[in-house]
Parts: structure tokens; sequence; C-alpha cells
């Protein structure tokens, strides 16, 4: 197991749309990435890795050896307030998906992975350009939840991101979600997040 947990860049994002928000480090600071950001930029964005499924498997298990790690410490499993989990849909086809690969290995400690249920009523574009305003505007009514095998009821529900930048695509989430679970807390956990977004998070 390799985790690369430093309690001293794990910043805490309060929001309106979920009940606890965390980001575990940041992706870059003046030009230089952290640990975990470099992991998610070689996971996400390098076309050209030697062994190149097998060198991002690799990095995905210390991310998600990461996320367990802070999950582990922060909501113990006999007092978990959620027994779900689900990431975002992916804008690009990717033959190895950061966020599902994690959410998917959660189920091992008895958190079960709901991302399959969301799905896309239309396809969006990739939101890297966009501002903040103009992401909300394209995510608007772009998801939807099918709760098909899903327990009516749950404690709680994880949502699992790579990156937090503006957050525009997990609010939109979570604002599925509560149309199809009403007053079900939601929690949200990211590997990274971009710096110069805290404010706006704020």
């Amino acid at each position: 197991m390799t985790s690369y947990l430093d309690p001293n860049l794990i910043t805490h994002f309060p929001e309106n749309y979920w009940t606890d928000g965390w980001a575990l480090s940041f992706y870059s600071k003046a030009g230089v990435k952290s640990k975990l950001g470099d992991l998610v930029n070689m996971v996400k964005y390098n076309q050209y890795v030697e062994n190149d499924y097998e060198v991002r498997l690799s990095a995905g298990n210390d991310i998600l050896d990461t996320i367990k790690e802070f999950i582990a410490s922060k909501y113990p499993r006999g007092s978990r307030p959620f027994d779900a989990a689900i990431c975002p849909p992916s804008n690009l086809n990717r033959a190895f998906d950061l966020t599902h690969h994690i959410a998917s290995h959660l189920e091992s400690g008895g958190i079960h992975n709901w991302s399959k249920r969301l799905l896309k009523t239309r396809e969006v574009t990739t939101m890297k350009q966009l501002s903040a305003h103009e992401r909300r505007l394209a995510l608007d009514g772009a998801y939807r939840f099918n709760p098909v095998d899903v327990p009516e009821h749950s404690k709680g529900i994880l949502i699992v991101d790579d990156v937090l930048d503006t957050g525009a695509t997990s609010r939109e989430i979570c604002k599925v979600l509560e149309t199809v679970f009403p007053g079900i807390p939601k929690y949200y956990v990211a590997v990274t997040y971009i710096m110069d977004q805290k404010t706006e998070m704020r």
C-alpha cells in the first residue's frame, strides 16, 4: 500500500450542496504540482507513457490508497455517515478512468458504487476552457439518476472526484441526487483542487 496523504495539505471545502467536502492536496502551485497532482496529471493527460495502462493503473492505485486512508481516518467504518459512492461521468473516453477506479474499489470497504446509475441526458463539452458561470449553464440538467437496483434509503452518499476546480459538476450531481434522495446527506472528496479556485468555492 502506497499513500501520499499529507495532513498539512488536506483542505476543507464547506458548501451548501454537501454536508462536508474535502480535497487531499493541491493540483499545482506556482507551476509545481504536488505528488498527488503529478499522479492525477499523469493518469489523465500524459499521452506518451510506456506500458501505458499498467503505469496509469499503478498511479491510480496509489491515489486509491490515499483516498482510502483519508476515509478511514476521517470517517471510521463503524460511524461512517455514507454507505454509497458516486463519481462524475467522464466527458472523454479514456482507457483508464481514475474516478471510476476509485469508486469501484471502495466497495471493499463497504461503500456501494452507484456511479453507473448517474447517466448523462446529453453529451457535455469538456469543461477545461469554460468559466465557472459557463460550466454551470453547460451542466444544468445534464445528468439524471436511475435508481434501479439501488436501495430506496441510504444514510449518505460520497461523491469522489479527481480535481476540484469550480465545483460546477459536483453541485449539479448534488442537485440530481437531492431529487432522488431528498434530505440524504452528501459528502465530497477530491484528490486535488486548483489553488486559485478556493476563494470562489467559499
